[in-house]
């Protein structure tokens, strides 16, 4: 017997490497129907949780910004939705998602600047709501930056750690 070393021969035979299990693959999209949704819901509308926190962002350019005294209105509309995980229902079809965004003025001062480059856009973090009377989502502001002030801010705190 030869001592310290073992071939990899029989070291795969004394310590066999165990095999994890293959997972099932999950299909890249459920599809279901209304009265499959339908179904889900009625199962659960009885027994709904309680969401103590919510908040919607989106990120987009206004078309068009209306200012009041206390507040800026914009509208964004959903486009295509990013890629979701695997295993969730596919979107119903459906026509875009209107946001009509509330906007604080002195939020709105803030970004007011940047939101001018044509090549900048929105970022806004906001509390959803339903507004069934203009079928639309609500959108009430409570912050707001741009792409690009967000990341001049992100290159200012990298050099001022830096230092």
């Amino acid at each position: 017997m030869t001592c310290g070393r073992v071939s990899p021969e029989d070291r795969k035979a004394l310590f066999p490497i165990p095999r994890r299990p293959t997972k099932p693959a999950l299909p890249a999209t459920v599809t279901l129907n209304d009265a499959e949704r339908l179904a889900l819901y009625n199962q659960l509308k009885a027994h709904r949780g309680v969401a103590t926190n919510m908040k919607l962002t989106l990120v987009g350019r206004p078309a068009k910004i209306l200012k009041r005294d206390t507040f800026v209105a914009v509208t964004l509309a959903s486009r295509e939705p990013p890629a979701l995980p695997k295993g969730l229902p596919e979107l119903p079809s459906q026509d875009p998602t209107i946001y009509l965004v509330y906007i604080a003025s002195k939020q709105w001062r803030k970004v007011e600047e940047a939101i001018q480059n044509p090549e900048d856009k929105l970022i806004i973090d906001g509390y959803p709501y339903n507004d069934k009377k203009m079928g639309v989502i609500g959108v009430l502001t409570q912050s707001v930056t741009t792409v690009q002030l967000q990341r001049a801010k992100k290159e200012a705190d990298k050099k001022e750690i830096a230092t």
